[in-house]
């Protein structure tokens, strides 16, 4: 992968609040492109790197011993975990689990396929914008799997979307068709103002109609 292809990449993943949906910007839960990511050694991250290529099982386990313990580690491990055996529940409640619930850990998710240190490999940066890239994709999968998770599932929605690239609504439509009645009542625990939101910028949950079409399928 050329070096100019890895910055496009960077570039296309940042997003503006002020441009998309500027009625969440007074909130500072959703200022998330102003957040800067904490240094890290290469060799952690290339730990994670090849956790996020592992594969049986049994080779993941064993990669993520010397891992560590970061979010951005566990977040991959969770992902892995399930990307190998998706009929697990128990793997779909780790991944869910791993919904970012902060600034920081949301910068974790925008931030997999960035340069996290000097002398990261082009081949790690890959590996991790694919998990960037197939992140919304597998959380949906796990939710139809494990439904409890349906609430924080819809309400980190408003977040996803934000980045103009995010394909989080439209994998969100599957959840929406499949598991509708569990959907609609997670949508209406949503707080008040957020629940219009919503309706308003995410997805009409009665027909499941997308809003949030990423800027690639306008």
């Amino acid at each position: 992968m050329p070096l100019e292809s890895a910055a496009c990449g960077r570039e296309r993943r940042r997003w503006s609040v002020n441009r998309y949906f500027p009625v969440f910007a007074a909130a500072s839960y959703l200022v998330l492109h102003v957040v800067s990511l904490p240094a890290q050694g290469c060799d952690e991250i290339t730990k994670i790197a090849e956790m996020a290529r592992a594969r049986p099982v049994p080779k993941l386990t064993e990669a993520s011993k010397d891992a560590g313990d970061s979010y951005r580690a566990r977040l991959v491990f969770g992902y892995r975990s399930f990307q190998l055996n998706r009929e697990s529940k128990a793997n779909a409640h780790r991944l869910l689990a791993l919904i970012p619930t902060d600034d920081a850990q949301q910068s974790v998710v925008l931030g997999l396929g960035d340069s996290l240190c000097d002398d990261e490999s082009i081949a790690d940066m890959s590996t991790l914008a694919r998990v960037n890239e197939g992140f919304a994709r597998e959380l949906a999968r796990a939710v139809l799997l494990a439904r409890n998770f349906l609430p924080s599932y819809v309400n980190y929605s408003m977040v996803a979307v934000l980045d103009p690239h995010s394909e989080y609504a439209l994998q969100m439509r599957r959840v929406c068709r499949q598991a509708h009645t569990d959907f609609l009542r997670a949508v209406k625990q949503l707080p008040e103002g957020r629940q219009g939101e919503f309706i308003k910028h995410v997805m009409d949950p009665n027909s499941c109609r997308v809003l949030a079409v990423p800027e690639a399928e306008r």
